[in-house]
C-alpha cells in the first residue's frame, strides 16, 4: 500500500477514494502502529499549516446578516475513517479526558504552552463541555466530524457535538473539507453552517458576531432576521440578534 500520507489526506478531502481503498487504509492504520503515527503526524502538520493561513476576521467588508434555512450535508465515509483511526491512536497514546471513545468530540492538535492552561496538551481528547483560553493563548482542535479549528484567546466556548460548537466569546478560524460540511458555530446572535469552506468568526464583542469567508460558502442564520441570504467567498458579515 502507498504510504504517501499527504496524498491520502488530499484524496480524503476530495472524496476520490474507493470503498476497497478505504477498507485497506483503515486496516493499515488500525494494525500498524508505525504507519498510524506517521499518518497522524502528517495530518497534524497539515492542520497547523492551513490554520496559519487564516487572516483576521475584521479585515473584510461587513453586511447586515439575513436568515437562510439550510439542510446539513452527510459526511462521507472517508471522514469517518479518519476520525475513527484518530480516536484509536489518541486513546492509546494520549491523555484521555472523555469517559469512552464514543464521548470523544475533538482532539487538541496544537497548544500554546506559554499561555494555555496546563490541562490542554497536544493529543488530548475532549468531550462535551467548556473550553477556556486566556488572552493571547492559541490552540488547535480537530473535531471528530472533520472540521479543523484554530482558537485565539480570550476564548469562551463549548463543544456541543462532533460537528458543532457554541462560541460565547473569542475568535475561531475554521477549515471544513468536503467530508466535514455542515460544521456549525452557534453564537448568541445566530448560527453559521459551513458548506465546505474556510472562514473566521468572532463573538462576544458587544457588536454582534463577525464572520469573514475566505473560501467557499457559509450559511448564516441570524436570530433577529427573517430574509434569506448566504455568505460567499471574500465577503464578511455581522450577525445581530
Amino acid at each position: 500500500m502507498d504510504k504517501n500520507w499527504q496524498a491520502w489526506i488530499e484524496r480524503f478531502e476530495s472524496g476520490e477514494i474507493s470503498p476497497e481503498e478505504l477498507a485497506e487504509f483503515e486496516s493499515l492504520i488500525k494494525f500498524d502502529p508505525a504507519a498510524r503515527e506517521a499518518f497522524f503526524n502528517e495530518m497534524m502538520t497539515t492542520v497547523s499549516l492551513e490554520a496559519n493561513q487564516l487572516p483576521d476576521p475584521m479585515g473584510g467588508r461587513l453586511y447586515k446578516m439575513k436568515r437562510l434555512l439550510t439542510h446539513r450535508s452527510m459526511a462521507i465515509a472517508a471522514g469517518l475513517v479518519l476520525i475513527a483511526a484518530g480516536s484509536f491512536f489518541f486513546a492509546r497514546y494520549a491523555r484521555f479526558d472523555a469517559e469512552s471513545s464514543s464521548d470523544v468530540l475533538a482532539t487538541v492538535t496544537e497548544a500554546d504552552s506559554d499561555h494555555a492552561p496546563d490541562n490542554y496538551r497536544i493529543g488530548q481528547l475532549l468531550g462535551n463541555g467548556e473550553v477556556h483560553l486566556a488572552d493571547g493563548a492559541e490552540m488547535g482542535l480537530a473535531m471528530r466530524g472533520g472540521a479543523r479549528l484554530q482558537l485565539r484567546g480570550p476564548i469562551e466556548m463549548t463543544i456541543d457535538g462532533p460537528d458543532r460548537i457554541r462560541l460565547i466569546k473569542g475568535r475561531v478560524s475554521a477549515y471544513a473539507p468536503a467530508y466535514a460540511r455542515g460544521f456549525t458555530i452557534a453564537t448568541a446572535d445566530g448560527t453559521l453552517i459551513d458548506r465546505g469552506t474556510r472562514f473566521v468568526a468572532a463573538a462576544g464583542t458587544g457588536h454582534g458576531t463577525e464572520v469573514h469567508v475566505l473560501e467557499g460558502l457559509v450559511d448564516a442564520i441570524s436570530d433577529g432576521d427573517q430574509d434569506n441570504q448566504g455568505l460567499h467567498q471574500r465577503l464578511g458579515m455581522r450577525l445581530f440578534c
